[in-house]
């Protein structure tokens, strides 16, 4: 006699062999997954971020890195000792201090030096400019240095390279509104217009 074929059994083997090709397909589909879980997005967010024009601090927070001071060059350039690397030159990329030839510019420099004196100090690095600085920010014992500076009228928010920092604006109305720093002239020359001999 002929074999007799169970159909709902083929059926049931059939249905099998699907699930067990989708289970077989799921650890892939688990591996995708972690090749574009948050460590990736983050990846791709600072690559696509270092493409930006603007420098904004915020809008990418990256991992604070200990620092050691070495010297400081004016309101917002520094030198600093980076563990593992040579020194390294530094500058605040959300403030702009007077230059040291300006009204106020030897004050902004010695706040700098009252901030970062004694510290425990860190960094995020954002970038490294056409010359051959990092850019980034400041911290002391977590709070931003920048902010600080601003506060105390002892530099400029720079609202080109940080135009949607609430907290600085604030700082800088704060500051503005109490005659702190630089401040106390009416007129200041933001340091751009100085560069290029607006006195």
């Amino acid at each position: 006699m002929g074999k007799v074929y169970n159909f709902r059994q083929c059926r049931q083997n059939s249905k099998a062999g699907h699930s067990m090709s989708r289970s077989r397909r799921r650890p892939r589909r688990g591996l995708i997954k972690r090749l574009l879980g948050p460590g990736a997005a983050v990846a791709l967010a600072m690559l696509l971020y270092g493409f930006r024009n603007e420098l904004d601090p915020e809008a990418l927070v990256l991992t604070q890195i200990p620092v050691r001071l070495v010297s400081i060059s004016d309101g917002d350039t520094v030198r600093l000792k980076i563990p593992g690397y040579r020194d390294q030159r530094f500058r605040l990329g959300t403030v702009d201090a007077p230059e040291t030839d300006q009204p106020y510019g030897r004050e902004s420099t010695r706040c700098l030096r009252n901030a970062l004196r004694g510290k425990t100090l860190t960094v995020s690095i954002a970038k490294r400019d056409s010359y051959g600085r990092l850019v980034g920010s400041i911290y002391n014992n977590g709070e931003r240095v920048d902010v600080l500076l601003v506060s105390k009228g002892c530099a400029w928010w720079y609202r080109r390279y940080a135009p949607t920092s609430m907290v600085l604006m604030l700082a800088q109305l704060a500051a503005k509104h109490g005659g702190s720093g630089l401040w106390q002239n009416r007129n200041p020359v933001e340091p751009e217009s100085w560069r290029r001999g607006e006195r």
